[in-house]
């Protein structure tokens, strides 16, 4: 647990230096530019903050040691207070510049990132409240548990609602998903399913649970019908046009989309087992497991050596070229070692097949630390190319 505070802790420095750079050059110039920031998309920088917030929950919810627990949960509150805080700011300003400027029609699915930055909050929260129940003898509020998942699940449902009648209206779903345009914002549709999913694993309560796994079942449904058309269409469209190079890291993008879907499932049969006392299929679980890290496998080299022969790392990377949607390469090294290690834990610790901390379980974690390790690399790469000194 100390080395996954000091990970954590170091990716929250790094993300506090990226928005004091921020929020210092608008404070100082005085430039955001409500026209272009008609939408919510600002909130991402609040998801990165929140997911720093229930990783450091969990080492102060799980350790035997006071002060490693008290430690885990004092950062944790101190990131997720600060994102709750930057929440309020760019909710409200997202929300004035939409009423000012109307909401672009392939910006509206941003409607939806309020959903999974709240099953982060919920999820923290009560990671907060069993650190406190196992480190400091602090009694459960089984009652307050109540109020704070049914809270947080009706709040994902309001977003939800208003997010698809704006959508519908908009003709989003007849133009993005039914038609000829294309955005990776669709992918927001299995972020959705992956946090409804969490209040079905977790909860304490059968109706909460039930609804969750409801809602979650019928988001994964949609996107993986979605995906399948998708990625037909898509794979349709290269074989006849060809890939350009700019966008050759779009090969990657079922990369995290696997990675949602995989964790989604595996939330799924923990919520029946915990909600309605359905044994868990430990074998199903190295099968799923493995069935997902290997396609994540195939899509991987894929994308690599399409890219490698394009010469798309020898421009965009360590050449003259640069484009935003370079950023895509990080996406997927991330989602790989998230899911790499639901591999090791689900798939090969707890059906026995290796022992926690053993020789073969560090042979398996070392290719995801390279990945990991890679990744970081590649982002400071794009960052001092793209954004200057600023963050170099």
């Amino acid at each position: 647990f100390p080395f996954a505070i000091a990970g954590f802790l170091a990716v929250g420095i790094y993300a506090l230096k990226i928005l004091g750079e921020y929020f210092a050059r608008l404070f100082i110039n005085g430039d955001f530019d409500f026209v272009e920031n008609n939408n919510l998309t600002q909130m991402l920088a609040i998801f990165a903050l929140v997911m720093i917030a229930v990783g450091l929950a969990a080492p102060g919810a799980m350790s035997h040691y006071p002060v490693v627990n008290a430690i885990g949960m004092g950062l944790s509150i101190f990131f997720l207070s600060l994102a709750l805080l930057l929440a309020l700011v760019k909710f409200v300003l997202g929300f004035q510049s939409i009423l000012h400027h109307g909401l672009s029609e392939a910006a509206s699915p941003s409607l939806w990132i309020s959903i999974p930055i709240l099953t982060l909050v919920g999820i923290t929260t009560i990671r907060l409240n069993y650190g406190l129940h196992h480190g400091f003898d602090q009694p459960l509020d089984t009652p307050g548990m109540f109020v704070l998942t049914t809270a947080v699940i009706s709040l994902q449902l309001v977003f939800g609602l208003i997010g698809y009648l704006v959508m519908k209206r908009m003709g989003y779903f007849r133009d993005y998903l039914h038609g000829d345009k294309s955005n990776a914002s669709s992918f927001a549709l299995v972020m959705i399913a992956v946090g409804l999913a969490a209040p079905g694993a977790m909860s304490h309560y059968p109706v909460v649970n039930a609804i969750g796994i409801g809602l979650s079942i019928f988001f994964l449904s949609l996107a993986l019908l979605l995906a399948l058309v998708k990625f037909v269409l898509g794979f349709q469209s290269i074989l006849h046009h060809g890939l350009s190079e700019a966008a050759s890291p779009s090969l990657w993008i079922s990369i995290p989309i696997l990675t949602l879907i995989g964790i989604t499932t595996i939330r799924l049969n923990f919520g029946l087992h915990h909600g309605f006392d359905q044994p868990l299929d430990t074998p199903g679980m190295f099968v799923l497991t493995t069935a997902v890290i290997s396609l994540q496998l195939v899509f991987g080299l894929i994308g690599y050596l399409v890219m490698k022969r394009m010469g798309y790392f020898r421009d965009y990377l360590h050449g003259d070229k640069s484009n935003a949607s370079s950023f895509a390469l990080v996406c997927p090294g991330v989602a790989f070692f998230v899911f790499g290690m639901f591999f090791i834990t689900f798939g090969l610790v707890k059906t026995g097949l290796i022992d926690h901390l053993g020789m073969a379980y560090f042979v398996f974690l070392a290719p995801l630390v390279f990945i990991q390790v890679k990744t970081i690399g590649t982002l400071f790469v794009l960052n001092r190319k793209i954004f200057g000194d600023r963050f170099s």
